[in-house]
């Protein structure tokens, strides 16, 4: 279904708006997963688990080594261990691996939040009038 609303949000958005936008997403789906996965509905959670994995993949994407090599390696490490616990979910069958995701994805999330809105305190007020 589409969204204008939504698709008007994406288009706007600044970088640190698209990776809070993907982190909301990410969470919101592993979230879905964990809820089928509890429902004894495995196979419905499948959907979620692999777009959880589709926005990971992209957030590896983004990381730009040329201008923090080190923190672009150490998310890269967080990124794939998150993929492989999704892995380990969809192997197991079971909602727990998933737990590790919510807490990385929701940690990271807030670290962004926080990067994001120090970084807009630091900016100069603009002048209207």
């Amino acid at each position: 279904m589409h969204n204008p609303y939504q698709s008007s949000r994406v288009l706007t958005a600044d970088r640190g708006q698209l990776l809070l936008m993907l982190y909301d997403g990410a969470l919101r789906f592993n979230g879905q997963a964990v809820d089928e996965i509890g429902r004894g509905q495995y196979l419905k959670a499948l959907p979620y688990m692999r777009r959880v994995m589709a926005i990971v993949q992209e957030l590896s994407a983004m990381l730009d080594h040329s201008r923090a090599p080190e923190i672009c390696a150490n998310l890269e490490r967080l990124y794939q261990f998150v993929l492989d616990r999704i892995v380990a979910a969809q192997t197991d069958r079971s909602a727990k691996p998933l737990a590790d995701v919510t807490r990385i994805l929701g940690d990271l999330r807030q670290t962004w939040q926080e990067a994001l809105e120090k970084a807009n305190d630091k900016k100069p007020m603009e002048r209207t009038g």
